[in-house]
């Protein structure tokens, strides 16, 4: 490809569209904390279909480290897929799946966390850890992670096959309210071969899940809150060498995206230790209400687009004989067709996540 070639570029009308289609990728992001650079790329390939890093840099306006860097990461998390052009030394860039928008796609499998799970289980009990400060705290912990997953993952096989009897019940007891042990804990040193499965944690969520699609501040802090429950700002920024400002505004995002919540000290003020009684208290008290809570807003706010590409699909069908002659028309339409078609699966997910909340 020629260096500074635009001629790939939508034409006209379809441009409109094409804006259209990114805000909502990026409103999306901003919504869920998502790599911003990220969802920008995916944007830019899910509507084109197929792109070269060079096409990807001219879009984007990024630079070609950084678009380089996110494919990668996308690759890795088996997002996006590669193919070489014959006769050339670039390469096309596609969404995996390229065909379809499968449920597991729109929705997010969590096969790869389950198995990373249970083998964390597994290294704490056999490990002859039991004992370790943050022992109990952490399996505990993980075991409701791991039971959330596995029962999202069956709702996912009912959203495939609605004629399925699959079991959505959770088998751990996820308790919402606090104790004062979970106060107490808060500044619990964890023993160094229990902090290590903290780290693994955050790693295999950084670098393998489709977590990786998270802001790097938003999940280190999203990962402490699901090992250890309950945190003061004042802990969070002794973890992370984070700023007092930047802790802040992650953690007021987590809240309005209903992952944490903001601990009411009068309703536990009898358990709370005199010692962080004057400090801003956070819990992810149940993971089952944090995971189904974020999930209804995030789908809330894909809902909310609806309207716009019902316009956009009824525009490019109504002018067809005019716009189809714009470069980018089909792909926009496709973009549009697939969106709309989930819309029906985003509903059925919401009123399943409603169920878990009652």
């Amino acid at each position: 490809m020629v260096k500074n070639d635009r001629s790939f570029l939508f034409e006209g009308k379809i441009r409109d569209f094409e804006k259209v289609v990114l805000e909502y990728q990026l409103e999306i992001a901003h919504f869920s904390s998502l790599s911003e650079t990220m969802a920008k790329i995916m944007a830019y390939l899910s509507l084109y279909q197929k792109l070269t890093q060079s096409q990807l840099n001219n879009l984007t306006e990024y630079s070609k480290s950084t678009v380089s860097t996110s494919l990668a990461a996308l690759i890795r998390i088996n997002y996006v897929r590669k193919e070489k052009i014959k006769g050339s030394r670039e390469y096309n860039y596609y969404i995996a799946p390229p065909s379809e928008m499968s449920i597991d796609f729109a929705l997010g499998s969590t096969e790869k966390e389950i198995i990373f799970l249970k083998q964390k289980i597994k290294e704490l009990n056999n490990n002859n850890l039991e004992g370790k400060n943050g022992y109990n705290l952490m399996l505990v912990r993980l075991k409701h992670i791991l039971d959330v997953f596995e029962c999202y993952q069956r709702i996912l096989e009912t959203l495939k096959d609605p004629k399925a009897k699959v079991n959505l019940s959770l088998s751990e007891e996820h308790i919402k309210t606090l104790s004062s042990e979970d106060f107490n804990l808060i500044h619990l040193k964890f023993d160094p071969e229990i902090k290590q499965v903290e780290d693994d944690l955050l790693e295999f969520f950084m670098y393998e899940s489709a977590y990786s699609t998270l802001s790097e501040f938003t999940l280190m802090i999203y990962t402490l809150f699901l090992t250890r429950k309950v945190l003061t700002q004042e802990k969070i920024r002794e973890l992370t060498g984070l700023s007092l400002g930047k802790v802040s505004q992650v953690v007021n995002t987590l809240i309005k995206n209903g992952l944490i919540e903001k601990i009411d000290k009068e309703q536990y003020q009898e358990i709370i230790p005199d010692e962080i009684k004057r400090q801003t208290i956070y819990s992810m008290s149940s993971i089952k209400e944090a995971f189904f809570t974020s999930g209804i807003n995030s789908l809330e706010e894909m809902l909310k687009y609806e309207g716009k590409f019902q316009k956009i699909k009824s525009e490019l069908m109504n002018n067809k004989e005019s716009l189809e002659k714009l470069r980018g028309y089909t792909q926009v339409l496709n973009y549009v067709e697939k969106y709309l078609d989930i819309i029906p699966i985003y509903k059925k997910a919401t009123s399943i996540f409603l169920d878990f909340l009652d």
